[in-house]
């Protein structure tokens, strides 16, 4: 996920749901979403059906996100040939930092899982 800019945060580090649609990733998420959606259905806004409803939940789960401590553990290159795990301790910042940590290379996909 993008990064968005940081005066469009609350005080909490909460993006508004229309900043947050507006982020690349999410609103290439959503545009794929809405191929899918019943087009006899009348729009009464803009994410509305099933776009809307997933566009939601990913928000309420980046908001739920925020401040979440995550345990990481990283294979860490010493030499050509020898590897070292190490663990530290990462505060999220929501959805995008989330998958940004998943996807680097040497990540557990194990311990991508936040707690309290």
């Amino acid at each position: 996920m993008g990064i968005l800019k940081k005066e469009a945060t609350g005080a909490n580090g909460v993006i508004p749901f229309n900043d947050f649609v507006r982020d690349p990733p999410v609103a290439r998420w959503i545009r794929s979403l809405e191929s899918a959606r019943n087009r006899s259905a009348t729009k009464k806004h803009k994410y509305a059906g099933t776009a809307g409803i997933y566009a939601n939940r990913l928000h309420h789960f980046h908001v739920w996100l925020i401040g979440k401590k995550l345990n990481l553990r990283r294979l860490v290159q010493i030499s050509e040939k020898t590897f070292e795990e190490r663990g530290e301790n990462v505060v999220l910042d929501g959805v995008s930092h989330f998958l940004k940590l998943y996807a680097e290379p040497n990540a557990k996909q194990q311990d991508c899982k936040a707690h309290r």
